[in-house]
């Protein structure tokens, strides 16, 4: 049978919705808290975490891999980032890292703590 599809890579999803949204968005993926299996570990990281993260947005970390939050100005999208997550995976207890990404409102990368 012959089909007619598009594929499309994940970054290339992400980055055509953030600039059809035009508003400068984190992309926050939970990878170390999320790994961690000793339960007591994973519960002092999070509470780390909670401490540092408006409710909403630490909801989102604990329900759902990735989540976007998106910010009027590129400046609060990129210092929200720098403040509140590891600075690269090797910063610190590799448990506490979270990967963000911060994209201008046309879906461009300005940072992200690879």
């Amino acid at each position: 049978m012959n089909y007619n599809y598009q594929v499309y890579q994940y970054q290339t999803v992400v980055e055509n919705y953030i600039a059809m949204r035009q508003k400068p968005t984190v992309v926050v993926r939970n990878i170390g808290p999320r790994n961690i299996l000793d339960e007591n570990k994973r519960n002092e990281v999070y509470d780390t975490y909670r401490m540092l993260l408006p409710k909403g947005i630490m909801s989102g970390i604990l329900n759902h891999e990735i989540i976007f939050i998106e910010f009027d100005t590129i400046e609060h999208a990129e210092t929200f980032a720098i403040e509140n997550f590891p600075k690269n995976p090797t910063d610190g207890d590799p448990d506490y890292y979270i990967s963000v990404e911060v994209y201008d409102d046309r879906g461009r990368v300005e940072y992200y703590n690879k």
